[in-house]
């Protein structure tokens, strides 16, 4: 009977282990990808977030992986890390420095994480310098559109060398469109939430997370807001986004945060053919007075707020009609009327602090309106290059012009 009994137990022990094991090596529930673009001057900020996100890991559990990809200034070769159980654990280390920036590497990089840590849903944090659909310098190597992820090519901790190189947002969309598509893209950068970057991205993610302004150096509360990450609830962004501003609002900026929304990605086609349709109505936009959030050195506004702009511009049943469709794209946001980075009222970043922008018009998400006078931007085309995105011609701003 004995040794019926210690038979039984090792059976069950055994059979135990090898379904724990099964459990570990199999598919986890969520892998977050956390892509940190910091060969450049925000390269100071990585392990202050980096250590954010190993504290924030001792809360996970073995069905949930967090992994980044790191590039920064410090290090002469990209590597990757895990974050499990309040350490970090280097899985790769590449043998070469390259472009972070570069489309293909981007591909490259997602696509050895999703293998090694394969998940049944995949979250996507973008990490680093980014302006939407916006050519962000000057002196920019080409025409193309460049603005996420700037890599100074020589492990410079500057945004700007003769090296530089910024990734197109359409190429970032090439690229992930090739990979799992994605439960959500958090973009932990500067003005991503754009009309025309969420339609460009669309096909890529369920979710888009982010600011339309400009954000602080130090980013998302990591420690904070990770385990909201990996949330199955079909709202998870409103933790998020509340996490986040309360962060920020809860600091020494009294009464200012940075304005904060999610898109539904799904709606985006349809916020697009509602757009299209009310664009119609005034033969010329008013962009006077209009809550916007990027401007370029010019001195001309470039991110107007779309809920401000259609509700100066359309009568009151096309506005009504059109908001609709928007609140279904954009179905939780947080407004800020001044946001933390314009405090310091930077001749670039300029926030819209007058009465006219208010939470009932707050759209969160901003859009170009092409003008004769952005002909004569020295430096930039911003009227031909918004032509490269799908959300010109989806809207048929043509028309116009």
């Amino acid at each position: 009977m004995k040794h019926l009994l210690l038979f039984l137990c090792t059976a069950i022990c055994l059979t135990a282990c090898r379904h724990s094991e099964e459990e570990e090596s199999g598919p986890a529930q969520r892998t977050v990808i956390v892509y940190v673009a910091a060969e450049n001057n925000l390269s100071s900020y990585t392990y202050s977030d980096l250590n954010e996100m190993t504290r924030g890991s001792a809360l996970l559990n073995k069905q949930q992986k967090l992994v980044a990809f790191i590039d920064d200034a410090e290090t002469a070769h990209p590597y990757i890390v895990e974050m499990k159980e309040g350490r970090r654990d280097t899985v790769l280390t590449y043998d070469e420095d390259f472009y972070s920036s570069d489309p293909e590497r981007f591909r490259e990089v997602i696509a050895t994480i999703e293998e090694r840590f394969p998940a049944e849903s995949y979250g996507l944090v973008l990490w680093g310098h980014a302006k939407g659909w916006i050519v962000e310098d000057s002196i920019a190597q080409s025409r193309a559109l460049k603005a996420y992820g700037v890599d100074t090519g020589s492990n410079l901790a500057v945004e700007h060398s003769f090296k530089s190189r910024w990734m197109n947002i359409t190429q970032m969309a090439r690229a992930l469109e090739t990979l799992p598509h994605l439960r959500f893209i958090f973009a932990d950068c500067c003005c991503m939430m754009c009309a025309e970057v969420a339609y460009e991205l669309r096909n890529t993610a369920d979710y888009l997370i982010g600011s339309p302004a400009e954000i602080p150096g130090s980013g998302a509360p990591y420690e904070k807001i990770l385990p909201m990450l990996y949330s199955t609830a079909d709202d998870f962004y409103r933790q998020i986004i509340d996490t986040y501003y309360d962060y920020y609002l809860d600091a020494q900026y009294t009464g200012c945060s940075l304005p904060l929304s999610v898109v539904d990605m799904s709606q985006m086609e349809e916020l697009a053919a509602a757009t299209r349709i009310v664009l119609r109505e005034p033969s010329d936009y008013v962009t006077d007075q209009i809550a916007y959030y990027y401007r370029n050195k010019s001195d001309l506004p470039l991110m107007f707020d779309m809920c401000s702009i259609m509700e100066r511009n359309l009568d009151d049943n096309n506005y009504r009609e059109w908001k609709t469709a928007l609140d279904k794209a954009v179905p939780y946001r947080r407004f800020s009327q001044k946001w933390i980075t314009d405090m310091d009222n930077f001749d670039v970043y300029k926030g819209f602090s007058t009465s006219v922008f208010t939470e009932d018009n707050y759209g969160g998400l901003s859009m170009f309106v092409p003008k004769p006078e952005y002909n004569f931007s020295p430096f930039f085309d911003f009227n031909n290059d918004i032509r490269k995105f799908g959300w010109y011609y989806a809207v048929d701003w043509g028309r116009f012009f």
